[in-house]
């Protein structure tokens, strides 16, 4: 089923569904909770929320981990004056509303299905197309324009405590959504946040939120446990298959931090790398990878491997008692002359001799 098919569900078989009146009457969803702050929080670890603009009419459906489905639906002509809800200033025409700012206690994913979606991030317009995905984190202002242009958005919000257990509970994690916690949930005072482009198509982000939507509605055994899995399988495919564009604070951490990954791949697997490698392991051209190397280090990607494997073939001197022959083939170099060269130049002695100074 494609993912657009999940906003023709029926309003009858909602159990709780709010109207303009309940705006007027700041009565928000039960889940559901906005402080004079501007703070959004919602009663719950994880929520998906289907909102959507067509022929006029505003629809909200939020599905949550834990608690019942509630649901927003109103005709865009009653909206103003309600909620804090007016009509965007730039806009020529009254078809237009902005939402009042605000921020989430949750980490929040937007994903636009079709059309296009804007939203106001800090004093910045931010414009989203299909595929497209935007994550705040818990610190940043924005408010969400609802517009009288047909479109299907997603919404996926997340508690700190839930990304930090999909995080740290799987072992085998690759090093973006490390970055991502670090850039997004550490505590910090500044706003942070991350728009991701897909590199070839939307198709499998939208197979995971189809799987994330059919667990939360259904809430099987062990459900939950399966959206972790799901959640962390979405963010992968954000880290790894989309492009993505960030402050530049922000940008200088996620370099070092893919630097000391690529580091500590290479001083585990030093023997036999090549930089090929690298490329099949984090999804980034060999011509990226020695820039990087470059940029950090001051050395080509042959130096450094250089650099690590002599370092290796130093620590094995001092703290075995292999022969030089098989430390040479241990750190990745058959040609025992060609390593005893590069030994003598990095550390103007022999094997030999750097044993007996440092043993």
């Amino acid at each position: 089923m494609p993912l657009r098919d999940l906003f023709s569900d029926e309003l009858d078989a909602r159990p709780h569904t709010l109207g303009v009146e309940d705006l007027k009457k700041m009565q928000m969803p039960t889940t559901m909770h906005l402080t004079q702050g501007g703070e959004l929080s919602f009663d719950d670890e994880l929520y998906l929320t289907r909102w959507s603009v067509e022929n006029g009419i505003f629809d909200s459906k939020m599905s949550f981990l834990e608690k019942l489905e509630e649901s927003f639906h109103a005709d865009l002509a009653d909206f103003e004056g309600y909620g804090g809800i007016v009509y965007e200033e730039a806009a020529l025409a009254k078809t237009e509303f902005i939402t009042p700012m605000h921020k989430n206690r949750h980490i929040e994913l937007c994903f636009v299905v079709e059309g296009t979606f804007r939203l106001r991030v800090q004093k910045e317009d931010v414009t989203l197309y299909p595929g497209e995905v935007l994550m705040l984190d818990c610190n940043t202002l924005h408010a969400d324009y609802i517009q009288n242009k047909d479109c299907k958005v997603i919404f996926l919000g997340i508690s700190q405590r839930m990304l930090d257990e999909t995080v740290i509970s799987n072992v085998n994690e690759i090093s973006m959504v490390k970055f991502l916690k670090m850039a997004l949930v550490e505590e910090k005072t500044r706003s942070e946040y991350i728009k991701f482009t897909p590199r070839t198509n939307k198709r499998k982000m939208e197979n995971v939120l189809l799987r994330m939507f059919e667990e939360i509605s259904a809430k099987d055994f062990g459900y939950i446990l399966i959206m972790k899995g799901l959640l962390s399988r979405l963010l992968n495919t954000l880290t790894m298959e989309c492009d993505y564009h960030f402050i530049k604070s922000e940008q200088k951490g996620y370099r070092q931090l893919l630097y000391h990954e690529i580091e500590k791949y290479i001083e585990v697997n030093y023997r036999d790398i090549k930089l090929q490698d690298l490329v099949g392991k984090f999804n980034y051209s060999a011509d990226y990878f020695s820039k990087l190397i470059r940029e950090i280090t001051g050395m080509t990607y042959s130096q450094f491997l250089q650099f690590i494997r002599l370092n290796k073939a130093a620590e094995l001197l001092t703290a075995t008692t292999l022969p030089i022959n098989k430390i040479a083939s241990e750190v990745g170099y058959n040609n025992l002359q060609f390593f005893y060269q590069l030994f003598h130049a990095k550390y103007e002695m022999t094997p030999n001799a750097y044993r007996k100074k440092h043993r």
